[in-house]
Formats: structure tokens, sequence, C-alpha cells
């Protein structure tokens, strides 16, 4: 199985959790878990040049159920810096995990009906030129705050 089809199995199950958030640690484990899936594989996603890079949006009302459902995490906000690069670090801003899960899920899902649609070069382009400028910066900020949250009550 190619990275492609591995991706959009892993795009299934984390829509399943996200759709689903509950509020105990095992929610937190397992959108973790899906985040760390999802980042893994998108970095061997293959770079295609579709004919097309019209991609169908995920309509606003879909992305605020979403949204609704992952502020039942018990993880809301965290700080961040927007470049990590920049020495020393710029100002830090507050993140929000349900924000970041649900913008994820609008990227990924957008893909994912396209792959589901038989346009499976063009899902595959939208999967991985989006990782690179949108939802993998989004995953990096709630993977580390659902970590943090993790640690901090000494359930690792």
């Amino acid at each position: 199985m190619g990275a492609e089809e591995q991706f959009a199995e892993q795009v299934v199950a984390f829509r399943e959790c996200v759709e689903c958030a509950d509020t105990g640690e095992p929610a937190v484990r397992t959108a973790l878990s899906h985040l760390l899936g999802l980042f893994q594989i998108a970095l061997s996603l293959p770079k295609v040049d579709p004919n097309t890079r019209d991609v169908p949006a995920v309509p606003d009302s879909e992305w605020r159920r979403v949204f609704r459902a992952c502020e039942r995490l018990p993880v809301k906000h965290y700080g961040m810096v927007f470049d990590s690069l920049v020495v020393p670090p710029e100002e830090a801003v507050i993140g929000c995990v349900a924000d970041d899960l649900a913008d994820i899920y609008r990227d990924l899902i957008a893909g994912l009906q396209t792959h589901v649609s038989g346009n499976r070069e063009l899902a595959t382009w939208h999967w991985r030129f989006t990782f690179w400028s949108h939802w993998g910066r989004h995953a990096v900020g709630a993977m580390g705050a659902l970590r943090g949250w993790l640690e901090q009550r000494g359930t690792w």
C-alpha cells in the first residue's frame, strides 16, 4: 500500500476521532496518536503535479461542528511562537487546540473527498501542499499542547 492510501486511512480515523472528541485522558492520547500518524505519513507523500488544483472546500458549518466537538477535549489553549527558527523568539501568541484540530480536519477532509471521488493525484497534491503550507503547523502546535497536558498530569 502506497503512502497515499495509508494517508487516506489515517484521515478517516482522524475524522472519526475529532467528530466524537471526548473529555478525558484517552481522548487526548487518541488525538495525539492520530496527529502523529498523519504527520509521519505526510512526510512520505510524493510530489505530484495535477492538471488542476481546484479542491472543493469543506463548508464552514462543518468546520464549526468539528470545532465544537473538539472543545470537549480538556486541553484548550497553549502558548506558541509562529517561527521557531527566529532567535531570540518572537513574542508568543495563544494557540487553540480545537481550532487546530478543526483546521486540520478541513484540509484533510477536502483531500479525502477528492480522493474518494477518484482524483487521487489531486488529493495527494492537496494533502502534501496543505501539510507544508497550513495544517502541518497546526499539527505541531496541537501535538505539543496535547503532549504537555499529559506530561503535566504525570500520565506518561
